[in-house]
């Protein structure tokens, strides 16, 4: 099954994102709206996200470094008939007791 996504990320704290036919989700600083595409008309749902959406970022930036694994470079991949540098990597957010984690 292959899924589409629709991306437009001016920064982390600006962004809109989601499946295509499906709902979309506009981020700007801690405030959300969703649609049911991009063009709206767009809501605003209760605010789940932290106060501080930068430093909260950060953290996750700083976990995904921090928590890497499993990196390599396979060399040329071709995707869609193009050549790309191939790379392959994972990584993990550390559990947040604040929403749940342990």
């Amino acid at each position: 099954m292959n899924y589409e996504m629709l991306t437009t990320c001016d920064t982390p704290l600006r962004a809109m994102s989601g499946l295509k036919g499906q709902m979309v989700t506009l981020m700007i600083g801690a405030d959300t709206w969703i649609a049911p595409d991009p063009d709206g008309p767009w809501t605003k749902p209760p605010n789940r996200n932290p106060p501080d959406m930068e430093a909260f970022h950060k953290l996750l930036r700083d976990q995904l470094a921090a928590n890497l694994g499993d990196d390599n470079c396979p060399g040329m991949v071709i995707q869609d008939g193009r050549s790309y540098l191939g790379y392959r990597y994972t990584s993990r957010t550390d559990p947040s007791p604040d929403q749940g984690g342990r």
